[in-house]
């Protein structure tokens, strides 16, 4: 199992992206089913619309990001509805990792927190700051 983080989908749907052509060589080996189910949370899809549409100006990239995420026919992960539990983790998670060399946002630590509880080892992402957490690939 993984999960995906923000910078992958944006990465992905911005051809601008420093990332972008690892983020398509990423997203072809997680539709390969290397990594089996692919997960997400939903706020992931909050800030990927965000940083999308400042990025882009498009709701069209924004619209395929909803489709990776949601769209019973185009996704390509399941999303993961954050709980009341989670957060509370998370808050755990963030107190104890952020810091000045390691700026977690609460995000990633939602992220750490479900995948904690789903005991999903490793993450799709670009952001270094999870290294010594989670298993990274990117």
């Amino acid at each position: 199992m993984i999960l995906v983080d923000t910078n992958v989908f944006v990465a992905f749907l911005n051809n601008r992206d420093k990332n972008h052509q690892r983020a398509k060589e990423l997203v072809i080996k997680l539709l390969s089913g290397d990594y089996g189910s692919r997960y997400t949370i939903s706020e992931v899809f909050t800030e990927t619309a965000t940083f999308l549409f400042k990025k882009t100006r498009r709701i069209d990239v924004v619209t395929k990001a909803w489709n990776l995420i949601y769209s019973e026919e185009e996704a390509l992960v399941q999303p993961v509805v954050i709980r009341k539990e989670d957060i509370d983790k998370a808050w755990i998670i963030f107190q104890k990792y952020t810091t000045q060399k390691r700026p977690l946002s609460f995000v990633d630590c939602l992220l750490i927190s479900v995948s904690q509880t789903y005991e999903i080892d490793t993450l799709a992402s670009f952001d270094s700051e999870f290294d010594g957490i989670l298993n990274r690939v990117y």
